[in-house]
């Protein structure tokens, strides 16, 4: 299985720049929006979505959802690379009400379809993730963070009629929460709403906001590599 690692937080707390000091052929960005990053350097390692879509688009046929391309991707280069960065899941998802909710085109009469469908899609990831048989490969998940009337945090899955359903942290062992405190950019490890991981993973319930360093801990508190080998 791999292991689905959630991050979120809301714009501007530094979850795209978190990436950056992964080293060049260590990770594989899926950049669902196909928005510029925060660094300049040219990464190879960087795959947009969108043109995905359209290599694989068909002329007079619905266009793909970036959700199934991502899960298709996902599984048809499971052995490729060790770690995942999908920037920004929401945004996949968010695809799929604007199309079937809001579009004139390809609205759907039933406006609680469009969320069911959204749905599908996310629990289908989830367990395409935890059955793909790849021990030792993590992916993140990325995604904008909300807040309900009772102050509690949540990932940005379309609001209460998928949360309701469908708990996403519910479904992961560890979500990050990315936070400004005191000027610096962080991870939140702990403390809960909705921040969590395992007791032991990390030292302090606010860690720097470096992905690469949490895929080397996360690597090394469960000896994936090891794992990997036998």
């Amino acid at each position: 299985m791999s292991i689905p690692i959630i991050v979120i937080g809301r714009s501007g707390r530094g979850k795209s720049r978190s990436v950056k000091n992964f080293e060049p052929g260590k990770v594989a960005v899926l950049n669902t929006s196909g928005k510029l990053l925060p660094f300049f350097e040219p990464r190879h390692d960087v795959i947009d979505v969108p043109t995905l879509v359209s290599r694989v688009a068909q002329p007079g046929a619905p266009k793909p959802l970036k959700v199934d391309i991502i899960r298709s991707w996902l599984g048809n280069h499971r052995d490729e690379y060790a770690s995942v960065v999908v920037d920004d899941y929401g945004f996949a998802l968010f695809e799929i009400y604007q199309r079937f909710r809001i579009s004139e085109e390809e609205r759907l009469s039933n406006k609680y379809e469009p969320f069911d469908i959204i749905l599908d899609r996310l629990a289908r990831q989830v367990d395409a993730l935890y059955e793909d048989c790849r021990v030792d490969r993590i992916v993140y998940l990325v995604l904008h963070e909300e807040t309900d009337s009772q102050g509690n945090v949540s990932p940005l899955v379309m609001g209460k009629m998928v949360n309701d359903k469908y708990v996403l942290e519910g479904h992961v062992t560890c979500t990050l929460q990315a936070v400004v405190r005191d000027g610096e950019y962080m991870f939140r490890t702990n403390g809960g709403n909705p921040a969590k991981s395992p007791e032991g993973l990390f030292d302090s319930e606010y860690i720097p906001n470096d992905l690469a360093a949490v895929d080397r801990r996360i690597r090394e508190a469960y000896r994936l590599d090891e794992m990997a080998r036998d």
